[in-house]
């Protein structure tokens, strides 16, 4: 594919004598164009200022973090345990929700059990 683009100035004007400025703005403004052709750079509209890398898939990891969290004896080791869980699983957004929700579940678990 090519594209073409006119010398323009500020308003929108073609410019009959440009210098190398206007024309090397010009060409900048056919580049861009040319690769938003070929759908290059795509993800940036789609409101992402970088690609993400590919994450690997974290559940079983999240599943035998949810058993360490399902061991916890106390309120402070479950703190300990879901914090090294949220460290390693943080790129993982199910993952998280799944040692998010047995953190939550655990930690009533608890709480009922502190206030027999």
């Amino acid at each position: 594919m090519t594209a073409q683009l006119p010398v323009l100035n500020h308003q929108n004007k073609a410019i009959p004598n440009p210098n190398a400025m206007e024309v090397n703005t010009a060409m900048q403004r056919c580049l861009a164009k040319a690769i938003a052709l070929h759908g290059i750079g795509l993800y940036i509209y789609a409101g992402e200022d970088i690609p993400e890398e590919d994450t690997p898939d974290l559940t079983d990891q999240a599943d035998t973090w949810v058993k360490a969290i399902n061991t916890a004896k106390d309120i402070d080791e479950l703190k300990v345990i879901y914090g090294n869980a949220y460290h390693q699983l943080s790129k993982d957004k199910t993952a998280v929700a799944k040692i998010s929700a047995a953190k939550d579940a655990k930690k009533s678990e608890l709480a009922t059990q502190s206030d027999v």
